[in-house]
């Protein structure tokens, strides 16, 4: 990626920014409960760190082993990134006169996040395509993009993270296969699932990010 493209300079002003509300947050109030903002953040660039260096190594894309087990472990990261979006909801347990405040703070990390995902995701589709098709190209984007939005869903409502698969694979797994099993016993899972999914095909190809 290039650094002095302008999307990249406004992500990091976006950083700066949130960083430094979280950092008056605390200073003013004492409150230290957004810290969280920068872990999360964290956690959504792991998707984006995988991908570009899966990019700029051909031998890691022409070794079909190696490909295949770090895009699984691409897409098991990328839920981290728009996941952030969803901090939002933490701006109910604000004081009144901080709510401003303090979804300024939030939103500017969910864009990061946001940023961060659709960038990885458009690297990964680069990759593809060159190993594919169109067709083969777009059907990756929009599976990566609700397996995206489910991933969402169960970090939000039932709190799971990418180290559950290795902490506590066989639950995660179990409740994983019961939503598809049963589907229409969990219409709250789909019908996140769904609209996550349709607004970040929104921003997707509304965007076009730049790799």
């Amino acid at each position: 990626m290039n650094f002095k493209d302008s999307s990249n300079r406004t992500i990091i002003m976006l950083f700066i920014f949130g960083s430094t509300l979280i950092l008056m947050r605390f200073i003013f109030t004492g409150v230290s409960a957004y810290f969280f903002l920068w872990y999360n953040l964290f956690l959504g660039s792991i998707s984006l760190i995988i991908s570009h260096y899966i990019l700029k190594h051909d031998s890691w894309v022409n070794n079909h082993f190696k490909f295949i087990s770090l895009s699984v472990l691409w897409l098991l990261f990328l839920p981290n990134a728009p996941y952030i979006t969803t901090d939002l909801l933490h701006v109910s347990d604000s004081q009144h006169r901080f709510v401003w405040f303090d979804i300024l703070m939030i939103f500017s990390f969910a864009v990061c996040g946001m940023y961060f995902g659709l960038v990885s995701v458009k690297q990964m589709a680069d990759i593809i395509l060159q190993k594919t098709n169109p067709f083969l190209q777009h059907l990756f984007i929009s599976l990566s993009l609700f397996a995206s939005a489910f991933g969402v869903y169960l970090g939000r409502y039932h709190r799971y993270n990418s180290w559950d698969l290795i902490h506590h694979p066989n639950v995660l797994i179990q409740d994983i296969t019961e939503r598809f099993m049963n589907p229409f016993d969990h219409p709250r899972t789909w019908g996140m699932t769904l609209l996550m999914g349709v607004f970040l095909h929104i921003f997707y190809f509304g965007l076009r990010p730049k790799t």
